[in-house]
């Protein structure tokens, strides 16, 4: 659904083929210890503390902020039922 949402809006994004689109596989795993990513003048933490929404959500940090995704929601009450 999302993709083609994306696609009505972007549609050269949702299909891969913009001019400036390069599909990177991964090459390194972040499971149990942070990943430090250097982004050319910052470094950046990846950081997999468990399992959020899917088996595969991270936290990535710079040395001013955090960014936690849909993980951590302001105003909304929590949701246990995949608990």
């Amino acid at each position: 659904l999302q993709r083609r949402f994306v696609g009505t809006l972007e549609p050269e994004m949702s299909s891969g083929e913009g001019e400036n689109v390069e599909l990177v596989v991964p090459n390194a795993i972040v499971k149990d210890q942070p990943v430090l990513v250097d982004l050319g003048g910052v470094t950046a933490t990846l950081f997999h503390l468990g399992r959020g929404h899917t088996d595969g959500d991270l936290l990535v940090g710079t040395p001013t902020t955090l960014f936690v995704g849909d993980l951590v929601e302001q105003g909304a009450h929590p949701s246990f039922e995949d608990s």
